[in-house]
């Protein structure tokens, strides 16, 4: 749940900055293709989770991500010391930024990187970036176009200062080309994260039924019914060859609830996952 947003915006009305504060679990779908905007994404406070089409990323306190133009599940998490978790968010329009870099510097080569996010963290020059900007937060009065657009050089500027330069270069000069992955490849990216059909359609960039008909066509069965099979498939295999916990392997396995996760396999194989394990244990 969201507690509080701030904003600042240009003459334009777009947003450039974002502070925000979360009340933790909280999960949503964030879509950076149809706006034509890319971000850098900061923790403050709490921990973050966040989908593409590739991969997950964790962030904790102090953590930063450079998140290319595309879709994204994002989840902001409970950590011991608190609930509370703040933001702020960075955008990048490539009109701007072209502004901002009327040379057309190698920012904006042609990209032809699969680099769709890149985790930033350890930073000092970016931590005290982030405390300027709480300043403008606290006094959005000061914060025109000309101290935006200076704003945002800035943070280019030490972004390609980290000891990831290659990594943030690379897909800085692909941030406004939209991800192209196909149902595929983002299906299996993701098959044993826990995330929903519907979470894993938006990360294709289509709506439910678009996907599960596309989908069909390429695996040739339902959505629900294949993942399902993966997971579990995955699941007897863990069993086989691994003491951990069956809670861990659920987890591991993309199921969030043990319970479910045991109901669900004995179906599947006719007995319970501690038993299986058991019985694998002994015939090895």
């Amino acid at each position: 749940m969201v507690i509080e947003m701030k904003s600042i915006k240009g003459v334009d009305g777009r947003p450039f900055f974002e502070k925000a504060i979360f009340e933790a679990p909280f999960r949503y779908k964030s879509n950076l293709v149809n706006e034509n905007r890319a971000c850098f994404f900061y923790m403050v406070e709490g921990a973050y989770r966040t989908h593409s089409t590739s991969n997950k990323v964790e962030l904790g306190k102090k953590d930063g991500v450079v998140k290319r133009c595309g879709s994204y599940i994002s989840e902001f998490l409970e950590t011991t010391e608190s609930n509370k978790c703040e933001a702020i968010a960075v955008y990048f329009y490539e009109d701007i930024l072209r502004e901002i870099y009327n040379e057309t510097p190698a920012l904006f080569n042609e990209g032809t990187s699969d680099n769709i996010i890149q985790k930033v963290s350890g930073n000092q020059l970016i931590d005290q970036y982030i405390e300027s900007l709480i300043f403008y937060f606290e006094n959005p009065v000061l914060a025109d176009d000309p101290i935006v657009k200076l704003k945002l050089k800035e943070l280019i500027i030490l972004l390609l200062k980290t000891d990831k330069y290659s990594s943030v270069l690379e897909l800085m000069s692909d941030l406004f080309n939209p991800i192209s992955a196909s149902i595929k490849q983002v299906v299996e990216n993701h098959l044993y994260s826990d995330i929903s059909i519907d979470e894993v359609a938006h990360l294709c960039n289509m709506s439910l039924s678009s996907f599960k008909r596309a989908f069909k066509k390429t695996f040739k069965e339902s959505p629900a019914r294949y993942i399902k099979t993966k997971k579990l498939e995955k699941a007897a295999q863990l069993l086989h060859v691994s003491d951990k916990s069956v809670a861990n392997i659920a987890y591991e396995c993309g199921f969030n609830n043990p319970d479910s996760f045991s109901t669900i396999f004995t179906q599947q194989f006719g007995v319970s996952p501690k038993k299986y394990q058991l019985t694998q244990i002994k015939s090895s």
